[in-house]
């Protein structure tokens, strides 16, 4: 566990364990799940049941607690969030309305992979660096309606770039939501302070919420300018 890749640690446990087992973790008791079918069971069919649950400190912080529709309970909140994301994102019908974008995705992906062969044919290809801008660029024009190149954070007083709010609003959230506050397995000596982490978490979640804003008043300029 102490990789930080806890995925490749449940799929080796899974061999022997099988698809479903739990783990004894200081006071708590965590339940892993390892095959789709029982993953279905939990989160589709049982979801109500089993959504009020208790969060770790770090996911707590950077989802504004509970704030994000994957992390939130079964309430009307989820409900709400989640409508709204299927009408306007996942569903089948915006996935019809966004058929050109995901169209010029691929085009993208294909013209930079050809130029990089063209530039450097003896070189590896580095497959998720140009997965993971294309596939970003997607996410911000399905929800903004354009692609964001920079960004001017009044908040933080600095400008940052494609690269940088990439960072901030998806990898940096990623990196925090598994670091471990050993206080979470030891709830009663939660009084005794960690500050190293809580300083991290707090650094990433005011970084991200700074973005954030700044992205929703450039969106909120184009639909005053009538765009």
């Amino acid at each position: 566990m102490k990789e930080k890749k806890p995925h490749k640690t449940f799929l080796k446990w899974a061999e022997t364990y099988g698809p479903i087992y739990s783990i004894k973790a200081g006071y708590n008791s965590m339940v892993v799940l390892n095959s789709n079918e029982v993953a279905k069971e939990a989160m589709v069919t049982r979801y109500p049941s089993i959504s009020t649950r208790k969060m770790p400190k770090a996911l707590k912080i950077l989802t504004c607690d509970k704030t994000m529709v994957a992390m939130s309970d079964y309430d009307e909140f989820h409900k709400t969030a989640k409508r709204h994301i299927l009408t306007n994102v996942l569903g089948p019908n915006a996935q019809k309305r966004h058929r050109c974008l995901r169209d010029g995705m691929v085009e993208n992906i294909l013209n930079r992979l050809h130029t990089y062969l063209k530039k450097y044919p003896h070189e590896t290809v580095n497959f998720r660096k140009i997965f993971e801008s294309e596939l970003f660029g997607l996410a911000m024009k399905q929800v903004l309606g354009k692609d964001v190149e920079n960004l001017h954070v009044e908040e933080l007083g600095t400008t940052f770039s494609r690269e940088e709010i990439l960072r901030v609003q998806v990898l940096d959230l990623m990196q925090g939501a598994i670091e471990v506050d050993w206080r979470d397995f030891f709830p009663y000596l939660k009084w005794i302070p960690n500050r190293g982490l809580e300083k991290r978490l707090e650094q990433l979640h005011t970084r991200r919420m700074a973005v954030m804003n700044a992205l929703i008043q450039e969106q909120k300029k184009r639909i005053a300018s009538g765009e």
